[in-house]
């Protein structure tokens, strides 16, 4: 699986390499020193969005899981477990252990677990109406070639099936269930008979969760669709500060579009080459210069890597002082 990953990530690399050279160095230092100092209030922008997600959090926790410092801490651990999701090929997953672990002794192991399972679920599903609104007004008014069109609605029906999948294994019981499965397959059954009551405790409060917190449902909800908005309105100041300014309804499918190509590639570190490519060719399908594309991708790239080193700060302050107040 490593060396998948790492063929992957070499493939990506390549690309890069070849859209770099197909726009040309000098273009895109152009376009970089175009933003000059505007970078660094830019790149403090991911805050808006990491906090929003957040409190997207705190809506599943809940006012019955409070404690001091919550939002600040939820805020922490929304940036470092996005710096490892952000940097390991799993799907996005690779943080959400992180996560957790950044809320050890606050709260109880089961109520971690659970929240982290559904504000996932809620954030891809805010993820999917926010790239269903966006496809949709856009269909409706950009001149778009009809297998642009057909190509955006299948990815997008396809991810909401998912979606709706994972929703009904949720309310289903998928950790007992998993477990129970593996158990009759007589793998690890002492293991299984351990964690399997931990395992039936989540579900009941993921299932819980579903069926009766609908107002905490729809907060988070309503924060993960802002996170997103958020990230359409940095796109728009982005580009007018790079000298390229466009209307909201191009920000708009621009960012949309954006967000489908980190699904699609998250398979992909860092979806390296497939994010500057995937802008080369959408920027030139709108009729803008492709050139602006690539460096729009590339300064939200470094500005990633930026908070990617924040994250892991993050988590290795966390770890030593875990370390030293176990001492």
């Amino acid at each position: 699986m490593k060396l998948l990953h790492l063929a992957f990530f070499v493939v990506g690399l390549a690309f890069l390499f070849l859209t770099i050279a197909n726009v040309g160095c000098n273009t895109i230092i152009d376009g970089a020193l175009q933003l000059g100092l505007w970078f660094w209030p830019m790149a403090a922008m991911n805050i808006l969005w990491y906090a929003a997600d957040a409190l997207g959090w705190a809506g599943v926790l809940g006012r019955d899981n409070r404690f001091a410092g919550r939002t600040l801490r939820l805020v922490q651990a929304q940036v470092a477990g996005e710096a490892i999701n952000n940097a390991t090929p799993l799907l996005n997953l690779g943080g959400e252990p992180v996560k957790g672990l950044l809320l050890k002794g606050l709260l109880d192991r089961k109520t971690i677990v659970s929240s982290l399972v559904v504000d996932n679920t809620i954030r891809y599903i805010a993820t999917i109406l926010f790239i269903a609104f966006g496809l949709a007004l856009s269909l409706a008014t950009l001149d778009l070639t009809w297998h642009v069109q057909l190509a955006l609605v299948c990815l997008v029906v396809a991810l909401a099936a998912l979606i709706g999948l994972a929703v009904v294994a949720q309310k289903g019981g998928i950790f007992g269930t998993a477990l129970a499965i593996c158990g009759r397959l007589g793998v690890f059954p002492k293991a299984i008979d351990r964690h399997l009551p931990a395992a039936q405790g989540i579900d009941d409060e993921i299932a819980i969760f579903y069926n009766s917190r609908r107002r905490d449902f729809a907060i988070s909800l309503a924060w993960h669709l802002a996170s997103r908005l958020i990230a359409t309105v940095d796109a728009a100041l982005l580009l007018y500060l790079l000298g390229y300014p466009v209307g909201a309804l191009h920000a708009l499918f621009i960012q949309t579009v954006s967000v489908l190509l980190n699904l699609v590639f998250s398979f992909i570190p860092l979806q390296v080459g497939a994010a500057e490519g995937g802008h080369y060719i959408l920027f030139q399908m709108l009729g803008m210069d492709p050139a602006v594309g690539v460096v729009f991708s590339l300064v939200r790239r470094v500005r990633g890597l930026l908070w990617i080193a924040g994250g892991l700060l993050i988590v290795l302050i966390m770890s030593r002082r875990r370390l030293a107040d176990a001492a």
